[in-house]
């Protein structure tokens, strides 16, 4: 099904010139759902970030060179960017009460006493995070979707500066 799309997108004449492109090698999928965030009035979440101790996202790059153009597929020149511990996700609508989004990553296995980290940001430049040390084995697989839960209750923006004290006129 999928060579079916793929090949309907073929257009009659290829194109000639050496492309470059990169693409993600994420398949295992996680729904990550935000509970109790004590936002400001008004503000919203735009994006959240989860990082943990291991390497879970990074993009693979390459270079169409003739070879490839008239058919040929050598692996040669194919690279891996450096692979990173955290993926962040750009909400598509802001979210103001408890949500859920999905992050796609590479297949890990995240053992029990691992450090991750939630960190969530608003739209009014709020930044919420949360530290969690997993009490189990969280694995993410090719082709499941692992669901979890953060409770960010208690949770205070990090990106508000401190009242400064009014000082009392002296008469």
């Amino acid at each position: 099904e999928l060579m079916d799309e793929i090949s309907a997108l073929k257009e009659a004449t290829q194109p000639t010139e050496t492309i470059n492109f990169e693409m993600a090698r994420m398949t295992a999928l996680a729904k990550v759902s935000i509970k109790n965030l004590a936002l400001a009035a008004g503000d919203a979440v735009k994006s959240v970030n989860f990082a943990c101790s291991k390497n879970i996202a990074g993009k693979m790059t390459n270079i169409l060179t003739d070879d490839i153009i008239a058919g040929n597929y050598p692996l040669a020149g194919m690279k891996d960017s450096s692979p990173v511990n955290n993926v962040t996700v750009t909400l598509p609508e802001a979210q103001s009460g408890d949500f859920s989004y999905y992050m796609s990553v590479w297949p890990v296995t995240l053992d029990a006493g691992s450090a991750c980290t939630v960190t969530v940001v608003t739209n009014n430049d709020g930044i919420y995070t949360k530290e969690i040390t997993l009490p189990k084995v969280m694995e993410l697989t090719s082709g499941n979707i692992t669901a979890f839960t953060v409770n960010m209750a208690g949770i205070q923006n990090s990106n508000v500066a401190p009242e400064q004290p009014v000082e009392q006129p002296k008469y």
